[in-house]
């Protein structure tokens, strides 16, 4: 298996397990006690009207995971609502730093974005960061071996369209 096949399957993995665990939260806006867990972003979907994309707490993941061929993967998911999610996929990235989203090769940054219903079994529709092409960046300004802090802004494309995440941040600590 190389490292594009393991990434997608990992990145599937990680991505439903944020959906069970955002499904299954009391309420998005009710924060896991004295969690500051949060991603924020100015977004607009296939040219449409900017808003404010923000999720916190219980509607976000952060995942850490050591592999036995010791790639190490990070997951970065948020559910703004029931129709808004942004996945950002770190693999072999492990120091601080700026990278380029849509890399390939042994260390890169995927992004995706998606609109619809993915818990509820509605439909949806994704928006990638394609690799290899390089239409975004994330930058790591905090990087331990429990918690991550850092920046964003990609241009995602699906069949449909572009989506434009900008002035992404995000923290929080790894499950």
């Amino acid at each position: 298996m190389n490292n594009y096949q393991l990434m997608r399957r990992t990145l599937a993995a990680v991505f439903l397990l944020s959906v069970f665990i955002a499904a299954c939260s009391k309420s998005k806006d009710e924060p896991y006690p004295g969690s500051t867990d949060e991603i924020k972003a100015s977004v607009s979907e296939k040219g449409g009207a900017v808003f404010s994309f923000y999720a916190k707490s219980s509607a976000t993941v952060f995942s850490k995971t050591v592999h036995s061929s010791g790639d190490v993967s990070i997951i970065i998911s948020g559910n703004h609502s029931s129709s808004q999610h942004v996945l950002l996929n770190l693999y072999n990235i492990t120091t601080t730093g700026t990278y380029a989203m849509g890399g390939s090769g042994a260390q890169f940054v995927q992004g995706q974005y998606i609109i619809g219903d993915i818990g509820g079994g509605g439909a949806s529709e994704g928006f990638l960061v394609q690799p290899p092409a390089s239409t975004g960046t994330i930058t790591i300004t905090v990087l331990t071996d429990k918690t991550i802090t850092g920046t964003f802004s990609m241009t995602c494309t699906g069949t449909t369209g572009a989506v434009q995440v900008n002035s992404g941040s995000f923290k929080g600590t790894f499950l």
